[in-house]
């Protein structure tokens, strides 16, 4: 935990990634999540105003906001993506001025539903701290995928940085949804799910929620591969959305949460 970074004025400690998003973050003692999502999808920029409002009405700062979790019309080229990154980017750390020492505290997951996807890019949920004595702990991580599977172990520093990305030799090939390929995909983001939540000081057992992404046939994998893994968290079931990661490549991505409050709110009129 030597690595996280302490955001006070949030009531969160963050791990730091890359411009467009934190790692994770876990609350701070006196401090609780309540993880918000809207019962439809609500289109950017309406969608921060709701953000505003909801933190607003439960007399916490924006510098609370310790989760966002987009949704996208569908996977995008990577100059598209980074396109998205630089105007969400401008929101926080411009207009919300929610950067702390120049790093960007606020995990973010991001999703292209392949079933009834949104026609813009959309706020799907939050989540923000509240002042409040807790018993166990309360975290949120960033969207973890396999994007290293397929452009290598740097490609998020490469996204941050504007440089190519080029496929791996060993990467699979384009379109291949064969079983063998899905596990190794799964596989992989789990275990760097797993490493995520110990440099988080948590554990699977601490989470009230995971969530997978994945558009593809996975038969007897939740069974063989995922549940095993998440331990104890899997009693709480598993959030599975039929979609696809934001750029072109990944195909499986993941969150996990731990918190003990969630709030389903209307989209704003």
């Amino acid at each position: 935990m030597s690595d996280l970074i302490e955001n006070p004025a949030g009531g969160y400690a963050l791990l730091p990634g890359i411009p467009a998003f934190s790692e994770g973050c876990t609350a701070l003692s006196g401090y609780s999540v309540i993880h918000a999502r809207f019962h439809r999808s609500v289109p950017l920029p309406a969608a921060y105003r709701a953000i505003e409002a909801t933190l607003s009405s439960y007399d916490r700062p924006i510098a609370a906001l310790c989760g966002v979790e987009l949704r996208i019309p569908e996977q995008m080229e990577m100059g598209a993506f980074r396109t998205l990154n630089k105007a969400y980017i401008e929101q926080l750390r411009d207009h919300w001025e929610l950067f702390v020492d120049g790093v960007n505290p606020v995990p973010r997951c991001n999703l292209a539903l392949t079933v009834d996807p949104v026609s813009m890019p959309a706020l799907h949920g939050f989540s923000f701290t509240v002042k409040a004595d807790r018993t166990r702990p309360h975290f949120v991580t960033a969207g973890i995928n396999d994007a290293a599977m397929i452009y290598g172990s740097k490609v998020f520093q490469q996204v941050a940085s504007g440089e190519p990305l080029e496929r791996a030799s060993t990467a699979p090939k384009v379109g291949d949804a064969s079983s063998m390929v899905v596990e190794q995909r799964l596989r992989l983001i789990l275990a760097k799910a797993s490493a995520r939540l110990a440099a988080l000081g948590v554990s699977w057992n601490d989470a009230t929620q995971v969530e997978l992404y994945l558009a593809r046939p996975i038969a007897d994998l939740l069974e063989r591969v995922v549940l095993p893994e998440i331990g104890l968290a899997g009693h709480a079931g598993l959030r599975w959305f039929v979609g696809l990661a934001p750029f072109i490549g990944p195909e499986a991505e993941m969150d996990v949460r731990g918190f003990s409050n969630e709030i389903i709110l209307d989209p704003p009129k």
